[in-house]
Formats: structure tokens, C-alpha cells, sequence
């Protein structure tokens, strides 16, 4: 929201509580969680301003819970690893410029 760069990485801690949703439901059960937990995060780090992302961690659980919990995963707590503001560079070519 107050346009920053930033980079982070997260971990999630997750168990299967029920393994027939677990097995039936996805086709490739990491993918769909880390994917999932992705879209999360950014969506609710986009609205957040750089000073309020303390104690984020605690609302990404929370929404991740809600979500994967019909594949009969329960999620433990997702963690936020690194967090950190960045410069980002645009370099451009000859070809670029067409």
C-alpha cells in the first residue's frame, strides 16, 4: 500500500488430518499449498504498509487455515523467514526500446 519493495520467504507447518481429502482432492498437494500460501501472502501484504507487517504472520495462519482445510490439511502456522525492503533496477536493451 505505501509502495515499497520488498522480498520475503516464508515457511509453512502444516499436518494432514485427513488423508482420503488429502490424496483425492489435489493432484500435487505441495504445489497447492505453497501456491495457495503464496496468493495469501501477497494479497495481504499489498494492503499493509511497511510499519504494520509486524505480527502479519498471525493473519496469514489464520487465512491459510480457512483455506486448506477442505483438502484435510490443518495448518500450523505459517512464518514469515526474511522480510526486507529492495531496490529493483530495470535495465533495458536497444531491442526494449521498439
Amino acid at each position: 500500500m505505501d509502495q515499497k519493495e520488498i522480498v520475503l520467504k516464508s515457511i509453512i507447518r502444516y499436518h494432514v488430518v485427513d488423508a482420503k481429502k488429502f490424496l483425492l482432492t489435489m493432484n500435487t498437494a505441495s504445489d497447492v499449498l505453497i501456491d495457495s500460501t503464496q496468493g495469501i501472502i501477497k494479497e495481504t501484504v499489498e494492503k499493509m504498509k511497511w510499519d504494520e507487517l509486524t505480527g502479519v504472520d498471525d493473519i496469514i495462519t489464520e487465512k491459510t487455515k480457512e483455506m486448506v482445510e477442505k483438502w484435510g490439511i490443518e495448518i500450523e502456522r505459517v512464518t514469515l523467514t526474511d522480510l526486507g525492503m529492495i531496490r529493483t533496477y530495470r535495465l533495458m536493451s536497444d531491442k526494449d526500446i521498439l
